[in-house]
């Protein structure tokens, strides 16, 4: 994490309680005074309430106490929750309190690479099925999240997706399509 200036000088990292040449992150949203992070060890939470040294609150973990799930690929941030996307799951992640971020639910029925959420629905791309769409509308039970649409998209492989107008818009292997 680096903030951003007109001092050069003022740039620092953020403080890690594990090695930084060890970790890689693949994607970083910020809600209110937190950034959720994911990487290579799953979803860490950030206090970015001071931008000259923000700090790491909280790593995610399961119902288990293991870290969120692998290496993350996408994170999004509605509400209460991060949806995040790794290596063959969706996972939902409370983050309403950002010193104890855990996954509150998953589903391992996909090759996930992006999702976006809208509404109660969340959207993400997946590599061999194309777009797909799941109900999130209630997350808090603990129930996976319900596969209720698709759409396939051939010869190209989902890679990201985002929704803009009611239009959810799929990028596969550098071409930008809509859906």
């Amino acid at each position: 994490v680096v903030a951003l200036c007109n001092c050069a000088s003022k740039f620092k990292k953020a403080s890690r309680k594990y090695p930084w040449s060890f970790i890689l992150f693949n994607d970083v949203v910020i809600s209110g005074n937190h950034a959720y992070a994911g990487g290579t060890i799953g979803l860490i939470s950030l206090d970015i309430s001071d931008p000259f040294s923000p700090e790491e609150v909280s790593v995610g973990r399961d119902n288990y106490g293991e870290m969120t799930y692998g290496s993350i690929e996408d994170v999004v941030v509605a509400g209460e929750y991060a949806y995040i996307t790794s290596y063959g799951q969706l996972a939902i992640v409370s983050i309403k309190d950002p010193e104890r971020i855990w996954v509150v639910t998953s589903t391992d029925e996909v090759s996930a690479s992006g999702v976006a959420a809208h509404g109660k629905y969340a959207y993400v791309s997946d590599w061999e099925q194309g777009l797909l769409v799941f109900d999130i509308s209630d997350p808090k039970h603990g129930e996976k999240p319900e596969k209720i649409g698709e759409y396939r998209i051939f010869f190209a492989d989902a890679e990201d997706v985002m929704i803009s107008n009611e239009q959810a818009y799929v990028s596969c292997e550098g071409i930008l399509g809509g859906v």
